[in-house]
């Protein structure tokens, strides 16, 4: 927690936050992903201008204090524990994987977030390098960043929905380009259905996408179940 507070009064609350929800245990990883997901809004708000400079300032006070609190919250869990001492039963992430670059609609963010904790084993394993637009850190160039993660990513996913399908910047740069890599075999696109919509007009029509059959994984009864499918089927192809 101590690395943690450091990056937080260093002004690095991305990071931060990113290691807090690595740290947070099962009961706090809900809480964690939601101050993600606020501090993600904040940075939204100030790029557009939608919120104003003394009302971002208050806002950023307040994910700050939230962050300090979640970290107390963390640090209580194990108040006399020594760090566990790395064994097979308890290895630490590996580094390196084939890179993944997540293509969604922001309307779609909390999907996202589920894929992300169905593939943390093999994020851990060292098989995945995952990435998505909240990596980048304030005051990077957002387009120059994502294009060039266009441009080095093993993998592409695709979300699809209404609202992936509908989104511009999906359509005219993420998918030209990921469709072209792919076409060249210099990366592989895989879309995942994760809600019902009529794609049959896009370039990535004709891949064979996850869950099996195109049913899109809000349309099972239980989500977790369509998960495991879809990391079964990014695990045959990383095999």
């Amino acid at each position: 927690m101590h690395q943690i507070r450091q990056l937080i009064v260093q002004n690095r609350l991305r990071e931060a936050l990113l290691a807090l929800a690595d740290a947070a245990p099962t009961h706090l990883q809900n809480d964690a992903t939601l101050l993600q997901n606020r501090y993600h809004q904040y940075e939204q708000g100030k790029m557009r201008g939608t919120l104003y400079p003394s009302e971002a300032e208050v806002e950023r006070n307040r994910i700050v204090s939230s962050a300090l609190d979640l970290c107390n919250l963390v640090e209580a869990e194990k108040p006399a524990q020594r760090p566990a001492a790395r064994s097979a039963n308890n290895p630490a992430p590996k580094p390196g994987g084939k890179k993944i670059f997540f293509s969604y609609s922001k309307a779609d963010r909390s999907v996202l977030e589920e894929l992300l904790r169905h593939i943390k084993p093999l994020v851990r394993e060292g098989k995945l390098q995952p990435w998505n637009d909240h990596d980048i850190l304030p005051g990077d160039d957002w387009d120059d960043e994502v294009r060039e993660k266009l441009e080095t990513a093993d993998i592409f996913l695709f979300l699809i929905s209404a609202n992936s399908i509908s989104t511009d910047y999906i359509l005219d740069v993420e998918m030209p380009i990921a469709m072209g890599r792919h076409d060249r075999g210099e990366a592989r696109v895989i879309p995942i259905f994760i809600k019902p919509c009529e794609w049959d007009s896009l370039p990535l029509s004709k891949l064979n996408g996850l869950p099996s059959k195109g049913k899109p994984v809000t349309a099972y009864a239980d989500r977790d179940e369509a998960w495991v499918e879809v990391v079964k089927g990014i695990k045959r192809v990383l095999d």
